[in-house]
């Protein structure tokens, strides 16, 4: 016997909100695993007198954060593939807030677009790319008596023009960095950021004028219309 048009729409609807359970399921245990790797790198932190070694496991925290923020987001949002940049992004910065508070107080601003999402199989290579020039710039790119304090921006441009493609800015007001991003970087750091770059098909600037100023377009770029979450 065929089934009505009502039960197997109830039945659709109980296999999508399964399906939802165990997505929620997998990105809380990813979540969890990360941040219990985490905390056992950040045991460690106090045992060493050595700065430089205090920085690997900082930068190398931040690195597993970034991605744990990915999943946090998703656990939240009702939308299981595609990826709230406004909310990610400043989960990213505000755990950066936190950890590398011990170094020096950053003035970071963001803006986004609450109606941008994006794929989830594109937006956790952006987060590790904001996560590395953050660390960078915090490493790298100020003074410890900077007269103007440190202040970081970081925007996703929409342009009006069909010609132009969205782009994500990131800005300093260090002593500037710059580098032919045509070639591969030897520093792991500016390498993840090259790697991650391709997997969004983006082409890369950066200039130091006033700064380290960096540029990343991609045809990944687009605003969808989703309710925020």
């Amino acid at each position: 016997m065929f089934k009505s048009h009502e039960v197997r729409e109830s039945e659709l609807i109980k296999l999508i909100e399964e399906k939802k359970l165990w997505l929620n399921e997998i990105h809380h245990r990813v979540k969890n695993s990360l941040q219990l790797s985490s905390s056992l790198i950040s045991l460690k932190f106090d045992d060493f007198d050595n700065e430089e070694m205090k920085e690997v496991i900082l930068t190398l925290n931040f690195r597993l954060m970034a991605i744990s923020k990915l999943h946090d987001t998703l656990q939240v949002s009702k939308h299981s593939s595609e990826l709230n940049m406004s909310l990610y992004i400043n989960s990213i910065v505000s755990s950066f807030r936190s950890q590398f508070s011990i170094k020096m107080p950053v003035d970071i601003n963001v803006s986004i677009p609450d109606d941008f999402f994006i794929s989830v199989k594109y937006g956790h290579c952006i987060g590790i790319i904001v996560a590395e020039l953050l660390s960078n710039s915090v490493k790298h790119a100020f003074e410890k008596n900077n007269p103007q304090g440190a202040v970081i921006h970081i925007c996703f441009e929409f342009p009006e023009s069909n010609n132009d493609m969205p782009f994500l800015s990131f800005q300093d007001n260090g002593k500037g960095f710059d580098y032919d991003w045509s070639q591969q970087p030897d520093s792991f750091g500016l390498k993840l950021i090259y790697l991650f770059s391709k997997q969004l098909s983006a082409s890369l600037s950066s200039n130091q004028c006033g700064g380290f100023n960096f540029k990343l377009s991609s045809p990944y770029f687009v605003k969808k219309s989703f309710a925020v979450t």
